[in-house]
């Protein structure tokens, strides 16, 4: 049980911090620790191929003693040119994928690894944000398809499941929302909302016959827009969790074993799914008071109640934690909040468990920049702002002095002049080219 006042408990520490390594197991998936890799779009997948860097990061992943690893966003579909360094899944490039695969299952073979899948909004002549219409039922019946094929080229290349994401905006979260008024069986009722989405899952496991491949759904449970997800209706955003509640229980029944719990759209609410810091009323016997932490409860005790106590719940929102980051995630394990623990932007500075159980970590400093310079104006390569060579590559962009550094990021910012802004573009193709001067001077 967890102690009343857990400030006061501060020589219990040690042993509370204890449950973050202790395993875990759906049936036929178990997991050697508590600790989750989140899914941290890095953008450096050189026209959707794993460069060396992106191999590398997953290494160190697969190194830190982490029991899940969930692959960043990986596209699926028509390749387009709005994210051109975004990791994609193609049968063309299955090899690159099972190499990735096969990275993490060398240096560690009892860590899983699934993927965490999306598909772009279809654009009828693959511009970005060119000619964008309503998605007929033809459209909906490709996107069912390229998610089970997806699912299928994971499963052959030997990863242990897919993660759906429903959540920052994403194009299936689109179709679940209230806002989504479509006057078909796709659109209106919470049943036709999610009726894709069921598609999906039940045509994964038609697919795949094998239970050790499991599907997950990474879903935001509340964005505070109208009509976004947690709301009662269109023309509200006063948060409702009824809705997502459902989803979490259609979604169990029609298959789903692992669901990532987050909130916030990365469009219109960014800041909720990159906190910069923990709310002034918080404290570890006060844990919901933050959201991340308040949903994944309600998630788990709601699943619980449903009849679904085997799903697992992982949390959200532990890069905000800093130094408190051990005795928070072994708090909300112990108070049954959730089944994982997850971290994106601390695991691109520090993920190893021995250094996080130890308290010597290096913590997240709570920037979000290292999550603002991902998205869709920018496109170029992401890493910790405060870590070398990440942080000299953008001191460099920045316009700070010219040094060596890897070709493989020269090669990735020139790919991301396809998508990026004009005002980024131009920031960009400068400092290309005073690295052009500064390598015909060595």
């Amino acid at each position: 049980m967890l102690a009343t006042n857990l400030e006061d408990e501060f020589l219990q520490k040690k042993l509370w911090r204890a449950i973050i390594e202790t395993p875990t197991a759906l049936k036929g998936f178990s997991l050697p620790s508590r600790l989750c890799i989140q899914p941290m779009n890095c953008y450096d997948s050189l026209n959707g191929i794993p460069s060396k860097i992106t191999y590398e990061r997953y290494r160190r992943f697969a190194q830190s003693g982490a029991g899940l690893i969930i692959v960043e966003q990986t596209l699926v579909g028509p390749t387009d040119e709005r994210k051109p360094n975004n990791l994609r899944l193609t049968q063309k490039n299955s090899a690159a994928i099972k190499k990735l695969v096969d990275i993490v299952r060398n240096e560690n073979s009892s860590c899983k690894l699934i993927f965490h899948v999306n598909m772009l909004m279809p654009c009828l002549n693959g511009k970005p944000y060119e000619n964008i219409h309503l998605l007929t039922k033809g459209d909906i019946s490709n996107i069912i398809c390229h998610f089970i094929e997806a699912a299928n080229v994971l499963y052959q290349s030997g990863a242990d499941g897919i993660e759906i994401k429903l959540c920052h905006h994403a194009l299936l979260m689109s179709f679940i929302e209230p806002l989504n008024e479509r006057n078909d069986e796709y659109g209106g009722s919470l049943d036709n909302r999610l009726r894709i989405v069921e598609k999906i899952i039940i045509g994964i496991r038609q697919r795949i016959s094998d239970e050790k491949f499991k599907i997950g759904i990474r879903l935001s449970m509340y964005n505070h827009i109208k009509g976004g997800m947690g709301t009662i209706s269109s023309d509200s955003d006063v948060e409702d969790l009824t809705e997502p509640l459902l989803i979490l229980e259609k979604c169990a029944k029609a298959g789903v074993e692992l669901f990532n719990i987050s909130m916030g759209n990365s469009v219109f609410t960014p800041k909720m799914i990159t906190p910069a810091k923990l709310p002034d009323t918080f404290s570890l016997s006060n844990l919901e008071s933050f959201d991340m932490f308040r949903y994944a409860g309600i998630a788990k005790k709601y699943l619980i109640k449903q009849g679904y106590p085997h799903v697992m719940i992982i949390g959200s929102g532990f890069s905000t934690c800093k130094e408190m980051l051990p005795d928070i995630m072994a708090a909300n394990l112990l108070k049954g909040n959730m089944d994982l623990v997850g971290i994106g932007r601390q695991a691109l500075i520090d993920c190893d468990i021995q250094h996080i159980l130890s308290g010597n970590f290096i913590p997240c400093k709570g920037d979000t920049a290292c999550a603002y310079i991902s998205i869709d104006r920018y496109q170029i390569p992401v890493g910790c702002i405060h870590k070398k060579p990440y942080s000299t590559l953008l001191k460099m962009i920045q316009g700070g002095p010219v040094e060596e550094i890897d070709e493989t990021y020269i090669l990735l910012i020139k790919n991301s002049l396809k998508s990026t802004s004009q005002k980024t573009k131009k920031r960009l193709s400068d400092f290309i080219g005073r690295y052009n001067l500064y390598k015909e001077g060595i």
